[in-house]
């Protein structure tokens, strides 16, 4: 995958939780222009093939152009998520200017990074003579590029097209069956899907025209699908107060700011965690983060687990969901995408390296852990509030001496067991010769770290903060 920094784009992360978690927030809309029949060849050839074209992104974009017709129109109409009409208001063109001015380069910015896996687009005329010397007619050509960290264009080739057949460019292709497709008849969708993910804050396609004089070209509507980067905007977890279901009651009166203090556990009295000598907790745990008065736009969250392979087990599964003012009620959050790129609709209960995901659970015990399960969600929602429900593994275990549960939470890092620290935990039998584990050392999953961003400068009007799921770096999301 190409991945580049977004440049100029402040970066703030916070932590939460036992388990490294981070939350990315960032608005994303699956909503896309709607066609009124079937010319679109794309789309049934995506229905055949049974691929996804995802999330259209394009309209959390601004569009722009390098020259745009002044009378009255807007490069807004690119993405506006409406196929452009007979009325050339309703689309984007560049009617009136000269050669010097092509090809044209329009293009979709977006105000944090996105991961890209492809793009769409209907061309719109008003003139049939593609060699005319005036009006807006159907272009010749039309090339794609991303934009660097650095600001600079490369150029996008290498692409598989709507009729499966391998492209460098975006197609032209145009449906002539309607009053040869001018003034919003042409409803053909020519796609373009990347060899691979592309992440990048900028898509730029530079279209030829085919006529001269003050002849344009003219855009009905851009899509571009993909989803928002997870951990890459502004983490504001560390805003929150934190609340959970249950907490160990033998760990410090304290225990859940553990959750969101922006660093990453290393041992179980750094952590919070949910174990019960007694074996009565009710799962799945849940942990909560509330920011009060302030409401987010949260795009993304992503989340790393603790465990020590014994007492506390790394957790079976963990829904994310967020909380609904008007009816008040917590909602599930399903349409998501993980950090792999595959559609899912949990957070990850994965384990392993900073690299790749792990099979052993005992290699990465205490601390050793330091794979994030990320998602990013198709649709972004606004809310104060967000909630894991985390179940665990196995069951009640009961030895003698106590009954043990295996249990689920977060844990955090923090100071080290000082110098004499005397266990509290009890021997599994009676006579064990082994050494006695602290208390919290139970089955039982712990999180390790959980982070959420807002995006920067997008407050809602009464509502507070907006919330994005970026991280900054430098912070704990990289331990």
């Amino acid at each position: 995958m190409k991945s580049f920094k977004k440049f100029g784009n402040k970066r703030v992360a916070a932590g939460l939780l036992s388990a490294a978690m981070v939350l990315s927030m960032v608005p994303m809309s699956p909503a896309r222009a709607e066609t009124q029949d079937d010319s679109s060849q794309l789309y049934n050839y995506v229905q055949t093939d049974g691929e996804n074209l995802g999330n259209n992104i394009a309209l959390k974009a601004t569009a722009g152009a390098s020259y745009t017709n002044v009378w009255g129109i807007s490069p807004d109409a690119m993405n506006d998520g409406a196929l452009a009409t007979s009325d050339p208001y309703s689309s984007w063109n560049s009617w009136g200017t000269n050669d010097e001015a092509y090809p044209v380069a329009t293009s979709l910015t977006w105000e944090s990074e996105q991961v890209i896996t492809g793009m769409r687009v209907i061309w719109w005329a008003d003139n049939a003579t593609l060699n005319s010397n005036a009006n807006v007619t159907f272009p010749k050509s039309a090339a794609l590029y991303y934009v660097d960290s650095e600001g600079n264009e490369h150029q996008i080739t290498g692409m598989t097209n709507e009729k499966g057949m391998p492209t460098d460019e975006v197609g032209v292709e145009v449906d002539s069956s309607s009053n040869n497709g001018i003034n919003g008849n042409n409803k053909y969708w020519n796609y373009v899907e990347f060899s691979e993910p592309i992440t990048t804050t900028q898509l730029v396609m530079k279209v030829q025209r085919n006529g001269s004089g003050t002849n344009g070209v003219g855009i009905s509507e851009w899509e571009a699908f993909g989803y928002q980067t997870i951990a890459s905007g502004t983490n504001v977890a560390g805003e929150a107060s934190v609340t959970t279901s249950y907490t160990n009651t033998t760990l410090p009166d304290n225990a859940e700011a553990a959750i969101n203090d922006g660093t990453l556990a290393d041992g179980n009295w750094t952590t919070w965690n949910t174990w019960s000598e007694a074996g009565d907790v009710e799962y799945p745990v849940t942990v909560d983060l509330d920011w009060g008065n302030d409401t987010y736009d949260i795009s993304s969250v992503r989340v790393m687990w603790w465990s020590d392979n014994d007492g506390v087990q790394f957790p079976a599964s963990c829904q994310l969901q967020w909380y609904n003012e008007r009816s008040k009620e917590w909602v599930d959050v399903t349409q998501l995408v993980d950090e792999t790129g595959a559609d899912t609709s949990t957070v990850g209960v994965k384990f392993g390296t900073a690299d790749e995901a792990g099979t052993d659970a005992s290699q990465f015990a205490n601390g050793a852990n330091r794979y994030w399960n990320g998602v990013a969600m198709n649709e972004s929602v606004q809310t104060s509030k967000l909630r894991l429900v985390i179940d665990r593994n196995g069951a009640d275990q009961t030895r003698r001496g106590g009954s043990v549960r295996h249990q689920a939470g977060p844990v955090r890092r923090g100071q080290r067991d000082p110098p004499g620290h005397r266990f509290r935990g009890r021997p599994e039998h009676p006579g064990d010769q082994r050494q006695q584990r602290p208390a919290g050392h139970r089955r039982g999953y712990l999180l390790e770290h959980l982070e959420q961003q807002h995006l920067p400068h997008h407050r809602h009007p009464h509502l507070g903060h907006p919330l994005c799921a970026q991280q900054h770096a430098g912070d704990v999301l990289g331990g």
